[in-house]
């Protein structure tokens, strides 16, 4: 089998990280759930055909019920996101504390911001919020909609 799936520095740490927590919850590392978790971390927002399709291309025998199976586990064990962008198909993504998905209403593309920078503050104005009314604030996920500098350019050049 070929494993053409580089992990940078940041996605092990993360999958180092998700891995201590499926242990804490007694759960078995096979083969296949980690591989199919390292897929979810190294290509953006997946999807189900897209994890069968790099399985496949890397030599594995693949069990669609096993695939299905092992997501569904890892969603329930809140180790993975779903969202469904465009309203069609659904994209699966590790778990991080504070994420942000901008999505350009012209083009569909899709980019996941995972960086606090400089908006570190707010996410924690989001969190003390939540605190206010009783409620312990595990993570949360914002999708910010608007138009991405390419198709934007391209307005305004089709507009003058």
């Amino acid at each position: 089998m070929k494993d053409h799936l580089k992990l940078t520095s940041k996605q092990e740490k993360t999958l180092k990280r998700l891995e201590e927590v499926l242990k804490q919850q007694n759960v078995r590392l096979t083969k296949g759930r980690l591989e199919i978790l390292k897929i979810i971390i190294v290509k953006e927002h997946p999807t189900l055909n897209d994890i069968i399709a790099v399985l496949e291309e890397t030599g594995h025998k693949v069990n669609v019920m096993s695939v299905y199976n092992t997501l569904d586990m890892l969603l329930d064990k809140h180790i993975i996101y779903a969202n469904i962008f465009n309203g069609k198909q659904i994209c699966y993504e590790p778990r991080v504390q504070e994420s942000y998905h901008l999505k350009c209403d012209s083009c569909q593309e899709v980019h996941h911001i995972d960086h606090l920078g400089q908006f570190g503050e707010f996410f924690k104005s989001l969190t003390k919020s939540s605190e206010v009314v009783g409620w312990n604030c595990d993570h949360f996920k914002i999708e910010i909609h608007g138009t991405c500098p390419k198709c934007h350019e391209d307005l305004l050049k089709k507009n003058h």
